[in-house]
C-alpha cells in the first residue's frame, strides 16, 4: 500500500509494489512503467522493475514479462553461452540457437545467416541437397551450386564438376569460339573440339563433322593408289572418280559420252555432238533436229527447216523449198520467200525483170507478169474508211463502212510520232491525182483535224494527200509532196483556208484538202497505252494488262498495283460497252461497285453477271474473287479503288426475283457456277478463235466511238 498523506494507506494496484512509508508505488519485476501504470516487459528484454527497460544484446532473444539477463538467449542464426555473448553463426555451420552451432555436411555450404540444415546449399562444381547429398556434377553440364544443373549449349560439353558456363566447351567433330557458335567442322578438315581445327592434307577431304585425321580421304575427282601413306591420282579422262569413301573406284562414262580429267560423277559424263541424254542413256540426235551435246535434249530445227540424224548445229538444219534463210546460230529462221522472188536452197532472188510471184514460190517458173488482180491484192486500189476500229499496229484493221481489211501503213492513214493521219474526206493518201474536196465533211468519231505543229508539217510533206496543200485546224495550207517546196506554208501562211459548220470542215479553196489525226493505239503520251482501248475519251484497260482482243480465257490470280492516274471503271453505259465490244482474255470484267459484265467471249455480251462478289483488295493491289475474270481500269487522272459496298437484296426482293416479278439475272447458272469453281482448280485455259470477217471485234451499236 502507499500513503498519499493526510488521507488512510490505499492498496497497491496490479503489477506493483512499495516500500513502508512510500507514497506511490513501483512497476514489480517483469513489468516497467510509472505513476502506478505498468506494461508487460516487451520481447527481447528485460525489466528488473520500475520504469527501466533493458534490451537483450545483438543475436540475443527473450519472452515478454522477462525480469532477469538470464532470460536473454542467442537466437537462430546465433550463438554464444550466454544472451549477452552471441555471435553470429559462421560460414559453413547452421545455428538453431542457443550455445552451440552445427557444421554444413560435406560438399555444403551457407551465405549468410543459417539457422538449420536447410540453410546448406551445395557447393559450385556439385548438385542436390544436404540433407540427400550433393554429387559431383556430371560430364555435359555445369552446377552454380544448391539444387541447380544446367546442360551446355547447343553442341558443346564439359568436364565433371564444372561450375560456370564458361567451362563448356566444342564437342569433338564440332568448331567455335565459344559454347554458344559450335557448328559441324567444315568439310575437307577435322576438328579435335573446343576451337582446334586441323585441314585434312590436299588432295584429300573428309566429310563434314570428322573429329580425326583417319576420315581424310581422296575428295572427288582424284583416286586412291595407296593408303599407308596415303597417295591420290587425278581421274584420267572419260573417267569419273567419287571419291571419299569410294576413294579407290574409276568408273567409265557411258558410251557416246565423254568427260574431262578430274571428274567426280556420272554427271560429268555427257554425251557427243550429235547425241541426247534420254533414260542416262546418249542416243543419236533424231532427224530434223540437232543436239549440240552435253546432255541437252534434241532441239527441233527452226520450223520450215530439216536435217539429218546425228546433226550437231542449228547450221545443219537447211530451210525447205519457198523459204529462205534469215539470220544465223539461235536467230536463224526460214522466212516465207517474199512476194516477187523465189527461194531454193535456203537462198532468196528476185523474179526477173518485171515479174511477179505470189509469197512462197520457190523456183523462177513461179514468176509471172502481174495481172490487175495481183495488184488489188497488194492493197493498191483499196480505198480509205476513217471510221475504223483496230487493237494495235501489227493486225487487221477492221472498216466498218466498208468491210475491207488491209494492212498497218496502207493506203487510208499515215503514223507520224503517236498518231495517225488521215484525209478527212476518206480519200487516197497516196494518190498523185491532184482532187478537190466541195462538201462538208463529219469529223469521224476519235479524230481531231490535225493542229498547227511540226508533226503535221511532216505528214504533209510526205504524202501526195491527192491534192497541192492540205489544212490544219488554224486554216493553214501547207504543200503535199508533189506541191514543192514541200512543207511550205500556202500564201505566206494566212491562216484563212478552213470553214467549219458544227462537226463538218471543208477547205475555203480548191486543190486542198482537211487534215485529220487519230492517236495510234499503243502510242504512249495521254493515251491509254498498249493495251488499251478510247471509248468517249477516256483510255480503258484491264489491270493485269492483257490486250483486250487475247481471245484465250485465263485468269488473274495475283494482286497487281492500280496504276497512277487510273482508276477502277465505274458501273455505267460505257463501262458496259467497252467490256462487250472486247474477249478481254477472260469470260466476265468486274467494275467498282463489284458487278462484272460479259465479255464478248461469253455470250450474250454486256449481260450482267449472276452474281456479285466484291473485288479483293490489298492495299493498293486488286484481284478478282474469281477464275476467268478480270478488273477494267480507266485513266482519269483520280486514282480511285473501290467503292464502299452497298447493303445487300433483301429477302422481298430476291424472292420477287425468283418470282419473275422483279428484273433477275440471266438463267446460266451451270455455266457460271463452272466459272467460279475454276477459281480453285489449276485448268488450262480454252482457246477460243476470232471471227475472221472481225465480227467478235466489231463494237455496239452504242459503242461506235471506243
Amino acid at each position: 500500500s502507499y500513503c498519499p498523506g493526510g488521507r488512510p494507506p490505499v492498496a497497491c494496484p496490479a503489477n506493483t509494489f512499495s516500500e513502508p512509508g512510500a507514497k506511490k508505488c513501483r512497476c514489480g519485476k517483469g513489468y516497467f512503467g510509472e505513476d502506478h501504470k505498468c506494461d508487460q516487459c516487451p520481447k527481447d528484454s528485460f525489466c528488473l522493475g520500475g520504469s527501466a527497460v533493458t534490451p537483450c544484446g545483438e543475436g540475443a532473444v527473450a519472452d515478454r514479462g522477462s525480469d532477469e539477463s538470464s532470460d536473454c538467449k542467442c537466437g537462430k542464426g546465433y550463438y554464444g553461452k550466454t544472451g549477452d555473448m552471441c555471435e553470429k553463426c559462421p560460414k559453413g555451420f547452421y545455428c538453431g540457437g542457443g550455445k552451440s552451432k552445427r557444421q554444413c555436411p560435406a560438399h555444403t555450404t551457407t551465405t549468410g545467416k543459417a539457422d538449420s540444415i536447410h540453410d546448406c546449399k551445395c557447393k559450385a562444381g556439385f548438385v542436390g541437397s544436404a540433407v540427400a547429398g550433393c554429387n559431383v556434377c556430371p560430364e555435359g553440364q555445369w552446377c552454380p551450386g544448391g539444387s541447380r544443373m544446367v546442360r551446355c549449349p547447343g553442341h558443346s560439353t564439359s568436364f565433371k564438376g564444372s561450375d560456370e558456363g564458361s567451362d563448356c566447351y566444342c564437342k569433338i567433330g564440332y568448331m567455335g569460339s565459344d559454347p554458344e557458335s559450335c557448328k559441324p567442322c567444315e568439310r575437307g578438315s577435322y576438328c579435335l573440339g573446343g576451337s582446334a581445327v586441323e585441314a585434312c592434307p590436299s588432295p584429300t577431304s573428309s566429310p563434314k563433322g570428322s573429329w580425326k585425321e583417319q576420315q581424310c580421304r581422296c575428295r572427288g575427282g582424284y583416286y586412291q593408289t595407296s593408303f599407308k601413306p596415303a597417295k591420290c591420282a587425278r581421274c584420267p579422262r572419260n573417267q569419273y572418280c567419287p571419291g571419299g569413301r569410294d576413294s579407290s573406284r574409276r568408273l567409265s562414262c557411258p558410251s557416246n559420252s565423254v568427260a574431262p580429267s578430274g571428274s567426280n560423277s556420272r554427271s560429268d559424263c555427257k554425251c557427243k555432238a550429235g547425241f541426247y541424254t534420254r533414260s542416262g542413256s546418249c542416243l543419236a540426235c533424231p532427224r530434223n533436229s540437232f543436239c549440240g551435246g552435253g546432255g541437252k535434249r534434241p532441239v527441233s530445227c527452226p520450223y520450215r527447216a530439216s536435217a539429218r540424224p546425228l546433226a550437231k548445229s542449228i547450221d545443219d538444219c537447211v530451210c525447205q523449198k519457198g523459204t529462205y534463210k534469215h539470220g544465223s546460230g539461235s536467230g536463224m529462221r526460214c522466212n516465207t520467200c517474199p512476194r516477187d522472188h523465189y527461194c531454193r536452197g535456203g537462198l532468196k532472188q528476185r523474179c526477173p525483170g518485171k515479174n511477179v510471184a505470189a509469197a512462197g514460190a520457190d523456183g523462177p517458173e513461179d514468176c509471172r507478169r502481174p495481172t490487175v488482180a495481183h495488184l488489188r491484192a497488194m492493197g493498191q486500189s483499196v480505198p480509205y474508211c476513217p471510221k475504223r476500229d483496230h487493237d494495235d499496229a501489227d493486225s487487221v484493221i477492221f472498216y466498218e463502212a466498208c468491210g475491207q481489211a488491209v494492212r498497218y501503213n496502207q493506203p487510208g492513214a499515215f503514223r507520224v510520232g503517236n498518231y495517225d493521219y488521215a484525209n478527212i474526206d476518206g480519200s487516197n493518201i497516196d494518190s498523185r491525182a491532184v482532187g478537190c474536196q466541195r462538201n462538208y465533211v463529219s469529223l469521224p468519231s476519235g479524230w481531231e483535224v490535225a493542229p498547227d505543229n511540226h508533226e503535221s508539217i511532216v505528214a504533209a510533206r510526205s504524202k501526195p494527200w491527192g491534192t497541192h496543200v492540205v489544212i490544219v485546224s488554224s486554216g493553214r495550207a501547207y504543200g503535199t509532196s508533189t506541191y514543192p517546196p514541200a512543207g511550205r506554208a500556202f500564201a505566206g501562211g494566212a491562216a484563212r483556208w478552213l470553214s467549219r459548220r458544227g462537226n463538218t470542215y471543208k477547205p475555203t479553196l480548191c486543190h486542198a484538202r482537211v487534215l485529220i489525226r487519230k492517236r495510234a493505239y499503243g502510242a504512249g503520251g495521254g493515251g491509254g497505252g498498249p493495251g488499251s482501248v478510247m471509248y468517249k475519251g477516256y483510255p480503258y484497260a484491264v489491270l493485269d494488262k492483257t490486250k483486250p482482243d487475247d481471245p484465250v480465257a485465263h485468269c488473274q490470280r495475283s494482286y497487281v498495283s492500280l496504276p497512277s492516274g487510273w482508276s477502277i471503271a465505274p458501273n455505267d453505259a460505257n463501262s458496259k460497252a467497252v467490256i462487250a465490244a472486247h474477249p478481254w482474255g477472260t469470260h466476265v470484267v468486274f467494275v467498282r461497285d463489284g458487278t462484272s459484265y460479259h465479255a464478248s467471249k461469253y455470250p450474250p455480251p454486256g449481260n450482267t453477271f449472276r452474281l456479285h462478289r466484291r473485288i479483293l483488295q490489298s492495299g493498293n493491289k486488286y484481284k478478282p474473287p474469281f477464275c476467268h475474270a478480270r478488273i477494267l481500269i480507266r485513266k482519269d487522272g483520280l486514282n480511285r479503288g473501290l467503292e464502299e459496298p452497298g447493303p445487300a437484296p433483301s429477302l422481298l426482293s430476291r424472292f420477287a426475283a425468283a418470282l419473275g416479278l422483279a428484273p433477275a439475272a440471266p438463267a446460266e447458272a451451270s455455266r457460271e457456277d463452272e466459272l467460279l469453281e475454276l477459281d480453285a482448280a489449276e485448268s488450262q485455259p480454252t482457246e477460243t478463235t476470232v471471227d475472221s470477217s472481225g465480227a467478235a471485234l466489231s463494237l455496239p451499236s452504242d459503242a461506235a466511238g471506243a
